[in-house]
């Protein structure tokens, strides 16, 4: 195949040989997201052909995703991205894919045998993955091991003993993903058991939970890294202006980037000195402060930078046709301007438009800005919403943190008297 063929071609050659091999139009459609993306990157950025080191480059760029990082500690929608680009990489190189995965070598004890067998059967009926499958078997392989080395002849007699010790076993693995998995694979054949009579009780109910995903805390800049990054723009060009604009409406008040690329000559009102919009998420009106330094940079981009166009939005397209900017584009904007500000991005830390609005509440949050107010400057239309941007207020929690009691008071079921 070579470079013989666009990337639409390649793409459409993928997709017929991923059908051909059996793989699902579902699958199939979740891999077409990363494959939309990297079309529009590389028309964006002007590369005629795909290759490997186009791919490799995408994939850093557009979701920090570096050639040399450790495949199974990323999240399961960037598996799924390096998959996608992995896939076309095949296809270029090799001009077809290769074979699907098989299912896993069901090693069940003679006594779980007949059971286990039938659930895995009933759920292959009802047209899971390969992979999905897999799981299964992963988990009713180790689950028979593990109860036939504790001396279980039937499954009647299991109890939720068993069931917590099998988890505790298959927690020293260390791997979250497999932990989560086994645990999802385990309630669904207790309960399918419980259905079939083969346990007095529903032993699903029994499983602990497996916290999988950290919680939500939202990635932040400080405000010197701020600066920098405003200061890293090189503005003498056009598109240095309008990118330095859109990212002080992100940095300074907090827009978010579909509220920034949607953004209308109609919207800005110089007499009052505001920004006046229906948020495009709730839509809610808004209006916020047309500040100095934000006004002066939005008049630099529409006197100097912006293309003559007849297009009613603030901020379009530097190329044909004139037209608005997609919130995407905004998004590789602020992750380009950190990297060429060298700011380090560190594998998980998020870098478009969002992680400047949490900057700026977080910034809020230090100067004790009444939480009221910071849900009114970021179109927050419940307070509980902004309540999340507490979790980054580490000033405050410091403040507030308690004592902890030394351990040498604590003792099994309560404080040493």
């Amino acid at each position: 195949m070579g470079n013989q063929k666009t990337i639409h071609e390649l793409i459409e050659f993928a997709v017929a040989s991923m059908e051909q091999t059996g793989y699902s139009e579902g699958y199939i459609l979740s891999l077409s997201y990363t494959w939309n993306a990297l079309k529009q990157h590389m028309y964006e950025n002007d590369i005629p052909c795909f290759s490997t080191a186009a791919g490799t480059a995408f994939l850093e760029d557009r979701y920090n995703i570096t050639s040399g990082c450790n495949y199974f500690k990323l999240s399961g929608v960037d598996k799924r991205r390096k998959r996608a680009i992995l896939i076309l990489n095949n296809c270029l190189e090799h001009e077809k894919l290769k074979a699907p995965k098989s299912y896993l070598l069901c090693k069940f004890a003679s006594q779980f045998e007949t059971k286990f067998q039938k659930f895995t059967d009933m759920r292959s009926k009802t047209g899971l993955s390969i992979s999905t499958l897999n799981r299964d078997i992963f988990c009713l392989n180790k689950l028979s091991s593990y109860l036939d080395s504790m001396g279980i002849q039937s499954l009647k007699e299991l109890e939720s003993a068993h069931i917590v010790g099998f988890m505790k076993h298959v927690s020293l693995s260390g791997k979250l993903p497999t932990l989560d998995g086994a645990a999802s694979s385990l309630r669904l054949v207790l309960k399918f058991l419980f259905t079939e009579h083969d346990l007095s009780t529903d032993l699903s109910l029994c499983v602990p939970k497996v916290r999988n995903k950290p919680d939500g805390i939202p990635s932040v800049y400080s405000k010197e890294e701020i600066q920098q990054l405003l200061n890293g723009i090189d503005r003498a060009s056009p598109k240095g202006k309008r990118d330095y604009a859109m990212i002080l409406l992100a940095a300074r008040l907090g827009m978010r980037s579909s509220d920034i690329c949607g953004l209308l000559f109609e919207n800005l009102k110089w007499q009052t000195s505001t920004i006046e919009f229906i948020v495009k998420k709730t839509g809610k009106s808004a209006v916020l402060p047309l500040l100095n330094e934000v006004g002066e940079a939005i008049i630099e981009h529409i006197k100097y930078g912006r293309p003559d166009s007849e297009d009613k939005h603030v901020f379009v397209r530097l190329q044909v046709p004139f037209v608005e900017m997609k919130p995407s584009i905004l998004h590789n904007i602020v992750r380009s301007s950190l990297r060429n500000a060298k700011i380090a991005l560190p594998p998980g830390k998020r870098c478009g438009p969002h992680a400047l609005r949490a900057s700026l509440a977080s910034a809020m949050l230090e100067n004790n800005t009444p939480m009221p107010v910071i849900s009114e400057a970021l179109t927050h239309t419940c307070s509980d919403t902004t309540k999340i941007y507490l979790k980054i207020d580490l000033q405050h929690l410091r403040e507030y943190s308690l004592e902890v009691i030394p351990l040498g008071n604590i003792w099994m079921g309560g404080v040493g008297r």
